[in-house]
């Protein structure tokens, strides 16, 4: 049985394209994980547009981070409303728009990597480094097309209020 999912998983994202690379080190999958167990895919009317905004979001952003930092675990890029919402993600988030993606450095410092991006001529929009109530961190980078305004923060929990506070670095 467990052979057979496997199979039909791999039969299924190979016929989606989805195991064709969109930059030199990232690949189609790794624009649409997530671990809600939800689908995750852009409504058909939307998916053509989605899949631009993420080609640029490789292009100018993601793989720029990557030659800079050394390997990238993506861990939100896309998100679909369901996942967006289930995530507790803001309606206007940049994810469900393709123009932005969660990630995690594998071979530096977290707050390192983060400084290399911040101050590189990568056109980001947003740059944030977040830390959640669990204290698990990442690194949310986003594009715009229609220019960047190269915004970095640090957030981190706050316990009192019970959401993330942010502050410009």
């Amino acid at each position: 049985m467990i052979l057979f999912a496997l199979t039909f998983i791999f039969y299924y994202l190979n016929k989606k394209k989805m195991f064709n690379k969109i930059s030199k080190n990232f690949f189609w999958y790794e624009m649409y994980v997530t671990d809600t167990g939800l689908d995750n895919n852009p409504i058909p009317s939307k998916s053509n547009h989605i899949r631009k905004k993420l080609q640029q979001l490789a292009d100018n952003v993601l793989q720029p981070a990557r030659d800079l930092v050394g390997r990238i675990k993506t861990t939100s890029v896309f998100r679909s409303v369901r996942v967006n919402k289930a995530v507790g993600g803001v309606p206007t988030s940049q994810h469900a728009k393709g123009e932005a993606a969660d990630i995690i450095p594998l071979d530096m410092d977290i707050n390192e990597a983060f400084d290399l991006i911040r101050l590189s001529d990568i056109p980001y929009d947003q740059l944030i480094l977040e830390k959640n109530k669990r204290g698990n961190m990442w690194i949310h980078i986003s594009y715009r097309s229609r220019g960047g305004r190269r915004v970095a923060m640090k957030a981190t929990w706050n316990f009192l209020t019970n959401k993330m506070d942010f502050r410009y670095v």
